[in-house]
This record gives structure tokens, C-alpha cells and sequence, in this order.
């Protein structure tokens, strides 16, 4: 179930001691809360669900995510995003109600932002989900 996969984010990001002791527990759904303590800090969000079905009737979807790290350093951000997106290409995972299949990278960018002065680091990945 696609409307899901926040969890799969969370719970891979949460689950790698790299992205834990970088980040510090700083990953939000959607938005930054003003109150973010500090950088870097990461966020993540379905942009997109496309349903699949199957040829034995079962209907797998293809979510899009877009996941955007937040730094002061530059080599900090990309090393850091590079590593992220290999948590989860080409990894499967199961769950109590619903299963990832498979994850594939569709896009990237870097950007600066003035407001912040922090470099912006996007990956954009889709994943193909099944429900249990």
C-alpha cells in the first residue's frame, strides 16, 4: 500500500547507524517544523501514486518519493544523499500491511538556497508496493 510508505522511509532511515548519527533523528514527513533544532535534516514526500495490476488481478502501485537533504557543507550533503540512495535501490521490504518489491532512482538535483544558506540535495526514487 503506496499511502504507506512513509513507514518504509522512516523505518530504513531510522534503521542505518550513518544516517542516524548524521542526521540525529532530524527526518520529517512533508515539512520542516519550525521548531527543526538544527542541520542537517532531511524530508521526505509522496509526490505521486500510479496503481499496477498484475496479470493474476493483484494491484501493486508505484509510489514516487522525493527525499531533500538540508546541509551547511557541500561535500557533507552529497556524500550524505548519495549514501541515502543506496538504502534503498534495488531494496525489497515487508511490513504488516503492505510490502516494498523493489525501489529504482528516477531523478536528482543539488541547489543552494539563499534564504537558508544550505545546500539542497533532491532524489527523486519510486517504488513498487503490494499490499499484504
Amino acid at each position: 500500500m503506496s499511502l504507506l510508505i512513509g513507514q518504509h522511509i522512516k523505518a530504513v532511515l531510522d534503521a542505518d547507524p550513518v544516517t542516524r548519527a548524521k542526521l540525529k533523528g532530524r527526518v520529517y514527513p512533508v515539512a520542516v517544523p519550525d521548531s527543526a533544532p538544527a542541520f542537517p535534516l532531511l524530508v521526505y514526500q509522496n509526490t505521486g501514486t500510479r496503481p499496477d495490476e498484475t496479470k493474476d488481478g493483484n494491484s501493486n502501485d508505484t509510489v514516487t518519493v522525493v527525499l531533500v537533504l538540508l546541509t551547511d557543507k557541500y561535500n557533507e550533503g552529497i556524500m550524505g544523499m548519495n549514501h541515502i540512495r543506496y538504502l534503498f535501490e534495488g531494496k525489497a521490504a515487508k511490513y504488516e500491511m503492505f510490502e516494498v518489491l523493489d525501489c529504482s532512482l528516477i531523478g536528482s538535483s543539488e541547489d543552494y538556497d539563499d534564504g537558508l544558506a544550505k545546500y539542497v540535495f533532491t532524489i527523486s526514487l519510486t517504488f513498487n508496493t503490494i499490499d499484504e
